[in-house]
């Protein structure tokens, strides 16, 4: 009001105007402590693990709908994996006659992409790393879609045909290992089960089901090329969505904190009463839309190689649980996928002659098999380890996976699964094979194939396949749980496990149709690989009962997790040689 002085300290507010303080006065400095962040709805009161950053780039701080769109993405992209795998698992008859090589030549067009899905898989945590992964989406995806369309139209170039195949696989192998740990960036561990769970359930349809349309397509007039080429136009929506919708999820969360603790108390020193006004209509102003286009970068990520990181996931290899889950479930999962690989070896054929259409239909029941085996294991789990309470922890909210639960499922996948393998090889071997039979002194052979029933070769097979996902899905399910997830190392083991297990899968596929010849041989075959399954079951088993404290102790002596606790293990304490896993075995 005229004729009131205003006092010295006041301050004066205008409309759209910000105060700039001009650091002439300070005040002590403020203690901080950050303050833990807890759930809400369902999970009201459960702390979040891991502690999202106050930063709005941190992917853990992502609008939901955000993380659906992207999750989205991501399951688009591991369903083209998946069909990329089954590709010609119809047509490896078609491809041998077309290419003038022998059946064994034909399978590995596939078995050699996932020998080399293994290595590049491996290889691209640690460029994910110092790049991030979602330029390294952008390049695999770009790379499998460039091959797909160069091998499309190669009709007798054997060489050609298998450096494009490679290529591709070199792509989804980046995406098999990437997709896994984009799901940990950006859900918290009480969200995981159902994401991780669900994207595994598509990834299955994908894989199992793909041959079903795949072989109805290959049986058009384009043949096999037509089955590549709709998979060409797949790929391109996939990478539209990684394109939009797939922003980096590599985040520094610890150097972000302390940046944002560093500023926070900054802000407290140069508190000061005396301001100046600046009109907002001066500041840049940026959209939501512009902010999210800024964070789709191709490369918006660079960090300095961690040697560490890459030791412990090396030393993984040949921890002692990589490499018993490893030989508990290889014999079987291996042998699933090279069945199917072989499956137009036996059928397309004499006596069957199944062509590319009816190959695919054997694939109906394995698929559904597949999806409600690992469903019902699933749901299984999440019964048999739920947690005893709901305290504060984020723990309560994950589903544990105890050594009984796994070794209880492991032993059902294998009881279901060599069943499947054992009538499935004795029922197709004695309809494809010609028997001499004696008959009042005179010998007559057989016509094979007449009795036959394809249905009843699906479900055989089906069986299989059941058996087989519901055994990975108990060994994998074991092995994840080794490694507490704030770890740095936690995805070590996975990673590992997942890179000998497509060594294996990539070499059984190359093996298995020499091992069956022309069906005469496979009914030995799937004898001494049931006994190995078994043998090798039991005595990964024992050994766990036994000395499960001491594995547990040895894998965390080689992934430097001394002192920190893993689900369902005692204290880990420092390594005592005299009683090692290594020294007693």
């Amino acid at each position: 009001m005229p004729g009131k002085s205003r006092p010295s300290n006041s301050i004066s507010v205008i409309k759209n105007t910000h105060r700039v303080y001009d650091g002439s006065q300070r005040k002590e400095p403020v203690a901080t402590t950050k303050r833990k962040k807890y759930g809400t709805g369902r999970y009201a009161g459960i702390e979040l693990e891991p502690q999202p950053s106050d930063s709005a780039q941190d992917p853990l701080n992502w609008a939901r709908w955000k993380k659906e769109l992207f999750f989205l993405s991501i399951c688009m992209a591991g369903s083209i994996v998946g069909v990329f795998k089954t590709l010609f698992v119809s047509v490896n008859g078609v491809l041998a006659t077309q290419f003038s090589v022998s059946y064994t030549a034909a399978a590995a067009f596939t078995g050699v992409p996932i020998l080399a899905a293994a290595l590049s898989g491996f290889g691209a945590t640690f460029l994910a790393q110092m790049w991030g992964k979602r330029s390294i989406y952008l390049v695999s995806a770009l790379l499998m879609l460039g091959a797909s369309l160069v091998n499309m139209n190669i009709e007798q170039n054997y060489a050609a045909f298998m450096v494009t195949r490679i290529l591709q696989g070199l792509g989804w192998g980046t995406f098999e290992t990437l997709l896994v740990v984009s799901i940990r960036d950006i859900f918290f561990v009480h969200e995981r089960n159902l994401r991780m769970n669900l994207y595994n359930l598509v990834v299955i349809a994908s894989f199992w089901g793909a041959p079903i349309l795949g072989g109805f397509i290959s049986q058009s007039k384009g043949g096999f090329s037509d089955q590549i080429m709709y998979l060409n136009l797949g790929q391109t929506v996939s990478i539209l969505l990684l394109i939009l919708a797939t922003p980096e999820t590599s985040f520094d969360r610890p150097s972000s904190s302390s940046a944002s603790t560093t500023s926070s108390h900054s802000r407290s020193q140069t508190a000061t009463s005396i301001t100046t006004t600046v009109s907002t209509n001066a500041l840049p102003t940026t959209s939501p839309f512009q902010k999210y286009l800024k964070n789709l970068h191709p490369m918006p990520y660079i960090q300095i190689f961690d040697k560490s990181e890459a030791i412990h996931a090396i030393k993984a290899l040949i921890a002692p649980s990589t490499i018993l889950i490893l030989l508990l479930t290889m014999p079987l999962v291996a042998t699933s996928v090279a069945v199917a690989q072989s499956l137009a070896l036996l059928f397309s054929g004499n006596p069957i002659f199944l062509f590319p259409a009816g190959l695919g239909y054997l694939f109906v029941t394995p698929a559904v098999l597949a999806v409600l085996g690992y469903t019902f294991i699933w749901l299984v789990s999440r019964h048999a380890a739920q947690p005893s309470s709901r305290s504060s922890s984020s723990s309560s909210a994950k589903v544990q996976f105890s050594l009984n639960h796994a070794l209880s499922f492991a032993g059902a996948g294998t009881m279901i699964g060599v069943t499947g393998l054992l009538s499935f090889g004795v029922y197709a071997a004695s309809n494809i094979v010609s028997e001499a039979i004696d008959v009042g002194g005179e010998i007559f052979l057989t016509t094979p194939g007449a009795d036959i029933s394809l249905s009843v070769v699906s479900l055989l097979f089906g069986i299989l396949v059941a058996g087989a996902t519901m055994l990975e899905f108990a060994g994998v399910g074991y092995i994840s749980s080794q490694v507490p997830d704030s770890s740095p190392s936690s995805t070590a083991l996975p990673l590992a496990y997942q890179t000998l297990q497509n060594i294996f899968i990539g070499g059984f596929v190359l093996a298995l149709p020499s091992w069956i010849g022309d069906g005469s041989e496979l009914r030995n075959t799937v004898l001494a690989i049931t006994i190995v399954q078994i043998l090798l079951g039991g005595t990964v088993a024992a050994i766990y009962w036994v000395k499960r404290e001491s594995i547990v102790a040895a894998d965390a002596r080689l992934l430097d997790l001394d002192g920190k606790k893993a689900p369902y293990s005692k204290d880990l304490k420092r390594w005592d040689t005299q009683n090692s896993f290594m020294d007693d075995a």
